[in-house]
């Protein structure tokens, strides 16, 4: 038999087939978007825990609906049986639905696991298990292990790899003390946006670190402009040209929910441009991880320690800059999340 199993009724037959053998089911879900090593020793830990796993895999419409626009990176069936190839997975399903509440009830495993960046409260089947009597486990979170960062680390080799071939050298990072006439320079800015492609934007929003009060930042201004749709976006490039910024396509493969504009010298940037469909991941994020640290003043001053340490560390290597980074925005957004719900 096949450890990949789609058909519903073929999978609720393994399962019972495991009970009456006596063997205890433990169950795992996610959308196991490019393995990693922190995905086979979450997993490993997971088979552990009983006499069989199974891991339920996220369809590709449900990972476009919880990770946004490029995403996945590899469809449904090639994750399935990357997943079916480990030693430690015994059985690989895939579902469709965005929470795997309902698979959970009708398999009603003898153990769920999740990786710890998820609070026991937070782990969606916990009470259908528990009533079942089984038991819900949170494994321990891989630090700096996640498919972001795979991804992260992807651009920074691709802007590299750019950078070479066009003889450029990207200047060392610097994170300047914060400005009280960033504010303005946004307002202006988001004025002049306006007048250039007002009827095709939704909303424009201060984001990145300099729209954080007291925040020490790389003197760029992050506009953010929403856009009720990226089919509009190459109405907009020229209009954007006339008030000087520049359309930037490269990143675009890896970024694809993105458009990119520059205003000022590549590599002096004054102001970065990215224009998003609004309401969309992308957006929700940005907003989210700039309303977080603009309530919690000791966080900010974490993000501000972070960021001097790792230009000090990365010096020009702004994809690894950027990178390191990634953990620690994923977490505070995450925090904002929960406490918005």
């Amino acid at each position: 038999m096949s450890k990949v199993i789609f058909n519903r009724e073929e999978l609720l037959r393994v399962r019972a087939g495991l009970r009456a053998e006596g063997r205890r089911l433990v169950f795992t879900n996610g959308c196991f978007d490019i393995l990693h090593v922190g995905h086979v020793r979450y997993l490993e830990a997971a088979r552990r825990l009983g006499d069989a796993l199974l891991v339920a895999v996220n369809s590709d419409r449900s990972v476009r609906a919880l990770k946004g626009a490029g995403r996945p990176v590899m469809n449904e069936r090639e994750r399935a049986e990357l997943l079916a190839a480990l030693s430690s997975v015994d059985f690989v399903t895939v579902f469709e639905e965005e929470s795997p509440r309902a698979l959970i009830g009708e398999v009603l495993p003898d153990v769920l696991a999740k990786g710890g960046d998820y609070a026991l409260e937070e782990i969606h089947g916990r009470e259908e298990v528990e009533r079942a009597g089984g038991r819900v486990v949170a494994l321990p979170f891989i630090e700096g292990a996640s498919t972001t960062g795979v991804i992260n680390r992807m651009k920074a080799a691709i802007a590299e790899e750019y950078a070479l071939q066009s003889g450029w050298k990207r200047p060392p990072v610097r994170i300047s003390v914060y400005d009280p006439r960033w504010p303005e320079m946004f307002d202006e800015e988001r004025r002049r946006i306006l007048g250039a492609i007002g009827p095709h934007v939704v909303a424009v929003e201060h984001v990145g670190s300099t729209s954080v009060p007291g925040l020490g930042a790389k003197p760029i201004i992050d506009i953010m402009v929403g856009i009720r749709s990226l089919a509009d976006a190459p109405l907009c490039v020229t209009p954007l040209h006339l008030i000087g910024y520049e359309y930037v396509p490269k990143n675009e493969l890896l970024l694809p929910e993105r458009r990119y504009f520059r205003k000022g010298e590549k590599g002096a940037g004054t102001h970065h441009l990215h224009m998003v469909e609004h309401g969309g991941k992308f957006w929700e994020e940005h907003l989210l991880f700039r309303d977080y640290l603009r309530a919690h003043a000791e966080a900010a001053r974490a993000y501000e320690t972070l960021k001097r340490e790792l230009a000090t560390a990365h010096g020009s290597d702004r994809g690894a800059y950027t990178n390191a980074k990634a953990d620690f925005v994923a977490s505070v957004v995450e925090k904002a999340r929960a406490e918005k719900s």
